[in-house]
Parts: structure tokens; sequence; C-alpha cells
């Protein structure tokens, strides 16, 4: 008989990087550095990073798709030219390392992806710098491994975010705005959040599932936000602050936990034993929990107001 092998399509390659002087700090933007060398890349390029030295991005680039190489690193930095941002128009792989970081006063750096998805494989570093945020608007699609230590946002509308890797909230706190369908992230991998840290979910769903966990001695807060928690651990000892959400427990979510609801929030599962819901009045009002068909309480249940 006969056996037929299905193969993913490669992008074709319509400017390469080759590089020229190590660390380069205009590196992306001498067109001498790629190939071919006429032209910079544009936003209808397919650009490839496969060899050659650092690439070293001051101020904006723009491209189709990117591919950074295993054992490639790439630098889009905010300079003395204002913030740095790089864009790709519909996809980006990722299977190197990227950093993203500052080395004049507070500019930003940015990982953009307009359609499509960021795949990463490799390592991305949001690196303090010399200050300024970090943002990637995109959808991401983490298989790799992702350091925060820089205020970091993850901002994209109507995507589907995907982390079967490690993301590392250690030196600055993560933000992951959500809006529109699908909405969503889906984590069967691990997020770690740093003693003093925080990990802020705005909108959409967050769903944990099947070999994911959240770690670590930080704290998560979700403000209209569905958390669909099937599995895995959630940071501890802290209170997990909950605020126009719904927390939905699934049979498998039975580890230690402490959550926190302020204003109108629901709740659907059952709460088993070293799990702790603060139920409180506050600044934004009375603080009613609603489960809409009951549930079984083996933890702790305080009603408080703050």
């Amino acid at each position: 008989g006969c056996t037929f092998t299905q193969r993913q399509a490669q992008v074709p390659c319509t400017k390469t990087w080759v590089g020229g002087v190590l660390l380069d700090p205009n590196g992306w933007q001498n067109a001498a550095n790629w190939s071919p060398g006429i032209l910079l890349p544009t936003s209808t390029d397919d650009v490839c990073i496969n060899s050659g030295p650092t690439v070293i991005l001051n101020g904006s680039g723009s491209a189709k798709t990117v591919t950074v190489g295993a054992g490639q690193t790439l630098i889009v930095q905010g300079s003395g030219v204002g913030h740095g941002q790089l864009t790709a128009a519909t996809g980006f792989t990722n299977a190197g390392v990227i950093n993203l970081d500052s080395v004049v006063s507070g500019w930003s750096a940015s990982l953009v992806v307009t359609s499509g998805v960021l795949t990463n494989t490799g390592t991305i570093n949001a690196n303090a710098g010399t200050g300024g945020g970090r943002s990637i608007p995109a959808a991401v699609n983490n298989q790799g491994t992702i350091n925060i230590n820089a205020p970091t946002d993850i901002t994209k509308g109507s995507v589907a975010h995907t982390n079967s890797g490690t993301i590392n909230i250690a030196g600055a706190n993560l933000t992951l705005n959500q809006s529109g369908v699908p909405g969503s992230f889906t984590n069967t991998g691990t997020i770690n959040v740093g003693a003093g840290r925080t990990f802020a979910i705005n909108g959409g769903t967050f769903t944990q599932n099947a070999t994911g966990n959240m770690t670590g001695l930080g704290s998560v807060t979700f403000s209209g936000v569905t958390f669909n928690w099937n599995s895995g651990t959630v940071p501890t000892p802290a209170s997990h602050l909950m605020g126009a959400s719904t927390l939905n427990i699934g049979a498998a979510a039975t580890s230690a936990a402490d959550f926190t609801f302020r204003g109108g929030n629901n709740l659907s599962g059952n709460v088993s034993v070293g799990q702790t819901l603060n139920v409180q009045g506050s600044g934004v009002g009375h603080g009613p929990l609603t489960a809409a068909t009951g549930f079984t309480n083996a933890g702790v249940i305080n009603l408080d107001s703050v």
C-alpha cells in the first residue's frame, strides 16, 4: 500500500537576515544586513532570522511574518529614537530568544501581531531595561518560556490565547486584557506568580485544564472574568480577588485556594477542604455571591465587610 505524510507548508523567506556588525544598534534598519539588501523589510515581507549575529531593532519595524530560528536572538528596544515596536501583519514564530527592552529613559517595547498567532517555542524576555512598559498585542500560543521582569500587558481582542509552556511573573506584574469573541486564555502549562507580584486578568474567559497550574506566592485578580477552574493549582497562600466575575470549580479542582469576592459574583461547583471563599461588602457595594443551582461546602466561607 501507499503511505502519505502530510507536512506543514513552510513560508518562503522574502527577506533573510545575513547580519553584519555584532550588536549593531541599527541592525534591523540597515538594508545591507538583509538579503536581498536593496530595501528594508516591509509589511509584505516574510522575514527569516536563522543565522548571523543578534538582531537589534531600535524604533519601529514591520513584516508580513517573522520567523526567529533556534539559537538566534532578536532585541526590540526603546531607545533615543523612541518606542521600540516590531509589527508582524499575519504571524510570528519564535524558536530563539526575543528581548523586549529599553536603553534610554522609559521608552516602551512592543511585539505586535495584527492577525494570526504569535507562536513561541523559545524564550521571550520582557526586561526592565531603563524603564517603560512592555506590550504584546497578539494572540499568544506559548509553548516555551515567557519571563516578565518589566510591567507587561497582553492586550488583543477576539482571540484565543494558550499556554502549554511556562510564564514566570517575577520582576513585575502581568496584565491580560481580553474582549470580544472568543476572548479566552487556556492554561495547560505553568504560570509562576512571584511573591509581591500580580497576574491581573480583565475580561473574557480564563480556563485551567489538566496539567495546568498557577504557582508561587503572588496573587491573581479577576475583573469581569469567567474562571473555569477545572484542574491544577492556584497560588497560595494569597487570596485572589474576583470582581463582577464567575468562578466555576470543576470536580478535579480540589487543591487549596483562597478567593475574595467583592461586588456581584457567581459561583458553580463545590468548595473542597482547604478552600476558602471570602464574600465581602466593600467600597464597590454589597457583596452578593450567587450560586444558581446550589453547591456543597467542605471548606470555609467568610461573610464580611471591609
